[in-house]
């Protein structure tokens, strides 16, 4: 079950490489509750002394060690399961995302002008939320990973 505390002392920080040049920085902290880990952040100065964290305590290979895995949270544009079936919100943010992008991508293509790109993009999303009533295309009534 995850913890909460927070980030009481910023003990040590090292890197390391990975095989493809990527930088992975291993940040030894202690909690306000007494643990002590290192959590890994794909930049130094992500792990701020003061933040609440939500986590879990893994051992780490080393006897007497222990990684601290933060708990991930989803915000208004992350993935995840969010617990049942489709929103009609979130057809409707996905259409008007869509619709924008499209019509962002008309403007660099040069297709139309930067004045026009709001108007093309509900035409867009409001094409398409015609075509799929049309089709009769709905969200499915299951979670995305669940058995059909």
């Amino acid at each position: 079950m995850a913890k909460v505390s927070k980030v009481k002392v910023r003990i040590s920080e090292r890197n390391w490489t990975s095989p493809d040049s990527n930088i992975l920085y291993f940040v030894k902290v202690e909690m306000e509750n007494g643990d002590i880990g290192d959590i890994m952040r794909k930049a130094t100065g992500e792990v701020i002394v003061g933040e609440e964290l939500e986590y879990d305590i893994v051992p780490a290979k080393k006897d007497g060690e222990f990684s601290i895995k933060l708990v991930k949270k989803f915000g208004a544009f992350g993935g995840g399961f969010k617990g049942g079936s489709y929103q009609k919100e979130d057809v409707e943010f996905k259409l008007a995302s869509f619709g924008w992008s499209y019509a962002k991508d008309m403007v660099v293509g040069g297709k139309i002008e930067s004045t026009q790109m709001p108007a093309m993009a509900e035409k867009i999303a409001l094409g398409i939320q015609s075509l799929t009533a049309k089709l009769k295309l709905t969200a499915p009534k299951h979670a995305p990973d669940a058995a059909v």
